[in-house]
């Protein structure tokens, strides 16, 4: 079992994550559809924490993710646009902590330190794992893989020397290339 920090491993063809078992993924999902069921949504308001619920386009991975999101983007670098076949990747980062995914996932290394997770089945991507090189570790999510639409707006744009002509910048800080914090 995967604690804080750790990289998640495969235990039993679940992917476990920050120490929750299936316990406790099968109660945030319920959590979630229940919110869903009674109309009130998984949160739209940024101010409160809430349960956000997503996956791959088959079902056989399922993710839930609890608090607002460190911060979010829209990439244009060339390894993303390839990776998700798109002219751009929109994402939110999370702490591990509050990020666990079930299911059974396949990894590749993009480049140093940054793991991109896919389901085996329908070889959706469903987060990526990027460690710095203080050994801090962040989860990324594609806002394209939650289940409710329209939560997050993007922050900022990176990798902007890349980006498709046709299409307009947003009216967030713009990345010539990596953002910096």
């Amino acid at each position: 079992m995967a604690r804080f920090g750790q990289t998640p491993s495969l235990v039993e063809g679940a992917l476990v994550v920050a120490g929750r078992t299936g316990l406790a993924t099968l109660a945030l999902f319920l959590a979630v559809v229940r919110r869903q069921r009674d109309g009130l949504g998984v949160g739209h308001d940024m101010s409160e924490p809430f349960l956000r619920a997503g996956g791959c386009a088959c079902g056989a991975v399922r993710f839930t993710t609890t608090g607002r999101p460190r911060r979010g983007g829209l990439c244009h670098c060339l390894t993303c646009r390839k990776a998700h076949a798109s002219a751009f990747n929109p994402f939110v980062v999370f702490a591990p902590a509050s990020v666990e995914v079930v299911g059974k996932v396949t990894a590749w290394e993009s480049s140093l330190g940054y793991l991109r997770y896919f389901c085996g089945l329908c070889g959706a991507r469903v987060f990526a794992e990027n460690r710095d090189e203080s050994g801090d570790t962040e989860y990324e999510l594609s806002l394209g893989s939650f289940d409710e639409p329209g939560w997050f707006t993007p922050e900022y744009e990176s990798w902007t020397i890349r980006r498709e002509p046709w299409l307009r910048p947003m009216d967030v800080p713009q990345n010539r290339r990596e953002r910096r914090d």
